[in-house]
């Protein structure tokens, strides 16, 4: 069904996920937007899940090392590098 995977991690973690929708995100990017809302406990849950479904999908094993991306906003960007 649609949106249940997206329902369920909402309803284990207690995050507010949700996935932009058609123009919703500039014409030039392909991909989707995922915004992930909550305490911190609850973001690092609903990413710890969001990450499983993704390495699941590609078959990844826990010990391979997979590829992910994440977008931050270009104001974080020099607090993720440590400037």
């Amino acid at each position: 069904r649609t949106g249940e995977v997206l329902a369920d991690i909402c309803a284990s973690t207690g995050a507010v996920v949700e996935i932009s929708g058609e123009g919703e995100t500039p014409s030039t990017l392909s991909d989707k937007i995922c915004t992930v809302q909550g305490s911190l406990e609850q973001k690092e849950a609903a990413c710890r899940r969001i990450v499983d479904k993704l390495r699941h999908l590609q078959e990844v094993a826990d010990q391979e090392p997979g590829v992910f991306v994440i977008i931050v906003p270009s104001c974080a960007a020099p607090i993720v590098v440590g400037q």
